[in-house]
């Protein structure tokens, strides 16, 4: 597997450190940490040696998710090479160094957080054999043996307790030079990469009362509750921005703009089961019930809701009095005689654009096709007595007209007064007579 693999395995591995590292801002960090090398050099084999270091951190205060920081670092360690091609068969090189750089991370969840580091140190080392001998480029002073090495690194941390933390971590370690293994040979300088473990403690935290990671001069909403995640203002999170936090929210995932209870909950007024913003049947009376829409079932489909139909199983298409009943075939009845809203004639074809086929009852003996509107007075099995009713109310003044239709298979006159261009027209012509 190529250093590259390797490099990339160790970045994927990343997890991220808990919401409550928040407090990871302002403080200082002690960090000692033990772990493995594996040197990449011009020996064919790299033999796992022992790697140690201590770092001093500070990272700044922020008042986002990010973290940024500062370290100090000291390490020393031990390089080991194997290839019996070569003389000696192996390599042993002590190294120490001391450096610097930029650290970063990302509060993401309540476990771990991640980090990075990227930086510089000073690198001295010693290359000798497996009995301690300098070898031989190092006693004759060939090369110096002190060179800058570039650190780039990855980990994670994991709260053991309020001020401790368990880190692991990966360190890519490039040195410009070729000669850990003091010899120069190939077009490729050495490296190595250390795996370490170890213990940070951080000292001069800041205060934090309800404990959500938020500093509390920074803290939006004091006082919050153990244990709830918070945003970066430190309130408590509100996923569908309704107005109530996510942990006392019973309907989390509310529509935007939609007036919920304390509950987080859409309101439903007249407790039907169907939410205001869906219900087209506001006010409708408890205990009824209701579909989809909130609306009164209407079993028969006559236009009565069921709680008020004293005769829920009528025909389809059968006429019915406001109480859901079929009604007697009876003529209406004109109590006074007056002064018509000007009709569409029903002979003028160019005027007239009414589409029996979209036809259907908007109120009580008002039809509409959707654009104009009209009054039915009267339904007859006979043409002879609907031609008698229409006369009657031509004379009267009224712009009578009969409609031929098909109820249950059987056909019916119904005698109508229209057309209306407007349905308030037809509201206050049917208020003037009486059914």
């Amino acid at each position: 597997m190529s250093i590259k693999h390797i490099f990339f395995l160790m970045i994927l591995n990343i997890a991220v450190i808990l919401s409550q590292t928040n407090k990871v801002s302002d403080v200082f960090i002690i960090s000692p940490e033990a772990g493995v090398n594996l040197v990449y050099t011009d020996y064919s084999e790299n033999i796992p040696s022992f790697s140690s270091r201590l770092m001093l951190e500070y990272s700044f205060k922020r008042k986002s998710d990010m973290i940024y920081g500062l370290r100090l670092l000291y390490t020393g360690g031990l390089l080991v090479g194997k290839d019996n091609s070569k003389q000696p068969a192996e390599f042993r090189t002590r190294y120490f160094s001391g450096g610097g750089g930029i650290l970063f991370g990302y509060v993401f969840n309540e476990s771990v957080i991640p980090y990075g580091y990227a930086g510089g140190s000073y690198l001295f080392f010693n290359p000798a054999d497996k009995n301690g001998t300098k070898l031989e480029n190092n006693r004759n002073e060939v090369y110096k043996k002190g060179e800058m090495n570039i650190l780039l690194e990855a980990g994670i941390r994991i709260r053991v307790s309020g001020s401790l933390l368990l880190n692991l971590n990966g360190v890519y370690n490039f040195n410009p030079n070729d000669r850990l293994d003091d010899i120069h040979t190939g077009s490729r300088n050495d490296k190595f990469i250390s795996v370490h473990a170890g213990f940070s403690y951080m000292f001069g935290s800041i205060e934090d009362k309800d404990g959500d990671g938020i500093e509390d001069k920074w803290d939006r909403c004091p006082g919050t509750p153990n244990s709830i995640k918070t945003d970066s203002n430190g309130c408590p999170e509100d996923e569908d921005n309704d107005g109530v936090p996510d942990y006392l929210d019973e309907c989390s995932g509310s529509p935007a703009q939609i007036e919920v209870s304390s509950k987080g909950c859409p309101l439903d007024t007249d407790e039907d089961g169907i939410a205001d913003y869906l219900d087209r049947c506001a006010g409708t009376p408890k205990n009824v019930e209701v579909d989809i829409f909130g609306c009164p079932e209407d079993a028969d489909e006559d236009g009565i809701c069921d709680y008020l139909d004293n005769c829920p199983d009528t025909k389809k298409g059968e006429a019915v009095d406001s109480s859901g009943c079929p009604v007697e075939e009876k003529p209406m009845e004109v109590t006074q005689e007056i002064i018509p809203v000007e009709p569409i004639k029903i002979s003028d074809p160019e005027i007239h654009t009414y589409d029996y086929e979209k036809e259907f009852e908007m109120q009580g003996n008002i039809f509409s096709d959707g654009k104009e509107y009209c009054i039915q007075l009267s339904s007859w099995r006979t043409k002879a007595k609907a031609e008698k009713e229409k006369e009657k109310y031509l004379k009267q003044g009224h712009n009578t007209f009969i409609k031929e239709t098909f109820i249950q298979g059987s056909k019916r006159y119904r005698v109508r007064i229209g057309f209306f261009s407007k349905i308030s027209d037809a509201q206050e012509y049917l208020r003037k007579i009486k059914l």
